[in-house]
């Protein structure tokens, strides 16, 4: 298994197109739906995999040799649905992007996919997010 680990990713480093592709498109609905299921907002998972896509097949020389492209996959768009939450609490437009999703949805659930170190950061970045809200919404009222 590691051997064909190896060579895969060999391959993919070698610029190995179609095959990145075949590998992305195994993937790509469950990191997707990882995705859209913390950020709630389907054009914003979206995009954030995409953006995944292209920065991981541009710094293909990076890869790992002896972790899967799957995982490295993976790995990325929870790093980076992260950062876009955290990133949430200094960008007003982006924050409204989440909150309006999130209220669409009229829930916030944590999914069972998280470990608990992810799903603690995600309650308290909601928080502020509900924080920044109320807020906005006390000074909108005052004045």
């Amino acid at each position: 298994m590691i051997d064909s680990i190896k060579i895969q990713v060999e391959r993919i480093k070698a610029g190995d197109r179609e095959l990145y592709l075949d590998v992305v498109e195994v993937c790509y609905d469950k990191c997707l739906a990882y995705a859209q299921e913390i950020l709630k907002c389907s054009e914003l998972a979206a995009t954030v995999l995409d953006d995944i896509l292209v920065q991981l097949w541009e710094q293909r020389q990076s890869l790992a040799i002896d972790v899967s492209i799957e995982t490295q996959l993976s790995d990325l768009v929870c790093s980076r649905v992260l950062e876009v939450f955290k990133s949430a609490a200094s960008n007003r437009s982006l924050r409204e992007k989440i909150w309006d999703a999130i209220k669409a949805n009229q829930k916030f659930l944590i999914s069972p996919i998280l470990d608990q170190e992810q799903e603690s950061i995600i309650k308290v970045i909601h928080n502020n997010i509900l924080q920044h809200q109320l807020i906005h919404q006390l000074a909108a009222t005052r004045r």
